[in-house]
């Protein structure tokens, strides 16, 4: 088991910097509130049905040809999430026992990032 878990320890230290280091930096969220706005502009008119047969070439030029005319601003539909290890788990880098599964999301914990608001145009959550 010792083994098992070091893999799951090591996993999530390096889910947790991929999130902190790529996908929650303000640049990268700000470029999804970018194209998310543009998305939403696009197509407000547009129903599911219709929007399930367009080719993805379309949407993309669709979307293309908004941004810059949208708003800006932040545009999140959730929190960024942040990954972390439990303050108690924190320095271990594996179980000394088995763990039960139900009490692993004790230990390696998922939970919403505060957005600096330095950092970050003003929140539009819809």
């Amino acid at each position: 088991m010792p083994a098992a878990s070091a893999l799951a320890f090591r996993f999530w230290r390096a889910k947790a910097a991929i999130y902190a280091d790529h996908i929650n930096t303000p640049e990268a969220i700000g470029f999804e509130s970018m194209w998310s706005r543009a998305i939403q502009d696009s197509f407000a008119h547009c129903g599911l049905v219709e929007s399930l047969g367009l080719p993805e070439r379309e949407i993309v030029r669709r979307a293309a040809s908004a941004i810059g005319k949208c708003p800006s601003g932040l545009l999140r539909y959730k929190h960024p999430m942040r990954h972390v290890i439990a303050e108690a788990w924190r320095d271990r880098f594996e179980f000394a026992r088995p763990m039960p599964l139900g009490a692993l999301s004790e230990v390696f914990l998922s939970e919403p990032m505060a957005l600096a608001a330095e950092a970050m145009p003003p929140a539009v959550l819809p």
